[in-house]
């Protein structure tokens, strides 16, 4: 009985032995799938980040893009505005005014339109005394300032806007 019993002991320790060492390994194995779902969030962070770095990169290439446009605009008003012998007093005067909806082109329309008034007052002047003719001057030459200042400021606060953007 006591051999029987040593055997059985035996056999119990081998096989305790044996299930110990299956427990290791798979702790072993656990550790590692650990490791593997880490690695994966690690990745999943680093995806997303690359991601949001693209976004960013692709809209600064947007922003540099409006930007060289708006360059390229201002470029083209400034060559029209020479064209147009518009006087450095001019451009000063519109940039005191502070309405951004009088464009370039307003102030090509405004300008020939002051043009015709003028030439069409220059008629009328000869009709009409030294007064008239003076007050008539004066006042095209005040709306003309005022015209051109508030189209030289709308430009400079559009170009802030845009600077600041």
């Amino acid at each position: 009985m006591t051999e029987l019993t040593n055997t059985q002991n035996e056999y119990l320790a081998k096989y305790e032995e044996q299930q110990r060492q299956i427990h290791v390994a798979a702790q072993k194995r656990e550790i590692a799938l650990r490791a593997v779902d880490i690695e994966k969030g690690k990745s999943a962070n680093l995806r997303q980040e690359l991601q949001e770095k693209e976004e960013q990169l692709a809209e600064a290439l947007v922003s540099i893009t409006q930007m060289k446009n708006n360059e390229a605009a201002l470029q083209g008003e400034n060559r029209t505005l020479k064209a147009n012998q518009v006087s450095p007093e001019q451009l000063s005067a519109l940039s005191k005014t502070s309405d951004s909806a009088f464009t370039l082109k307003d102030f090509l329309e405004w300008q020939k339109s002051q043009a015709e008034i003028q030439a069409t007052s220059n008629k009328k002047a000869k009709k009409k005394g030294p007064k008239t003719i003076g007050a008539s001057v004066v006042a095209l030459a005040l709306l003309s300032a005022g015209g051109f200042g508030f189209k030289a400021y709308s430009d400079s606060q559009s170009n802030n806007e845009r600077l600041q953007k």
